[in-house]
């Protein structure tokens, strides 16, 4: 998949930003029972950055995610879900 990040709020030590994307998950089994073998998955967050060290961040996101198959099968039974997430980011 791909995500574009944009960070609004940058201060010296941490940042706010918006991110949103879409991918294809690609499975052995139909998701849901009644859906596809291949899926597209959006989604949109809110999150913040925390610098640990020069080259390290602590990232905390919240947001929404979807996956279906985008209308390419006879069902389209969709998931829409809560998402958080925390990571973290190295810099090379």
């Amino acid at each position: 998949g791909a995500l574009v990040r944009w960070h609004f709020v940058r201060e010296e030590t941490w940042t706010v930003f918006a991110e949103a994307g879409c991918g294809v998950v690609v499975s052995s089994e139909a998701i849901p029972d009644r859906g596809t073998t291949t899926n597209f998955t959006p989604r949109v967050n809110i999150g913040a950055s925390f610098a640990l060290s020069p080259t390290s961040d602590l990232l905390v996101r919240a947001g929404w995610f979807h996956m279906s198959n985008a209308q390419t099968g006879q069902e389209n039974d969709g998931v829409d879900a809560a998402s958080i997430g925390i990571g973290l980011s190295f810099a090379f």
